[in-house]
């Protein structure tokens, strides 16, 4: 399996690097999938922005794991997706939603310049909830 490699992206005159990750928790009880979210703002390495959808948190936290949540990971490395009666879907490996996380996370007042730690958002799904993005045929949120 080749490595996978940081791509850029350009929001509001600047310059970010970005990489989205599928990976397993060792430790679960509904599901050990998680997708990361890693963007840096060019030249400010020491400062990155984490998202983490964990769908093990959404399972956790609701009464019955056949309800509607978020779902990660398979069958659609990258895309996450709500289950049940609800329909949203986002594909983290798309540069328009990249591009939308950016602007609402600098909303969030996130200072890549200025941080000198990572930020990290432990529960993406409460990002993605509050962020429109642009819809087009069959990607970003249908």
């Amino acid at each position: 399996m080749s490595k996978q490699k940081f791509r850029r992206i350009n929001v509001e005159r600047k310059s970010y690097l970005w990489i989205r990750r599928h990976v397993h928790l060792d430790n679960y009880k509904y599901s050990q999938c998680v997708e990361i979210l890693t963007i840096y703002q060019e030249g400010y390495k020491k400062s990155p922005l984490r998202l983490h959808f964990r769908e093990e948190e959404q399972i956790a936290n609701i009464n019955n794991p056949k309800d509607s949540h978020w779902a990660v990971g398979y069958p659609e490395d990258g895309v996450i997706w709500q289950t049940g009666n609800k329909t949203g879907e986002v594909n983290l490996n798309r540069p328009g939603v990249v591009a939308e996380i950016i602007k609402f996370a600098i909303l969030k007042n996130w200072d890549a310049k200025n941080d000198n730690t990572s930020t990290d958002i432990f529960n993406g799904f409460e990002w993605i909830e509050q962020i429109k993005f642009p819809k087009t045929k069959s990607e970003h949120i249908k």
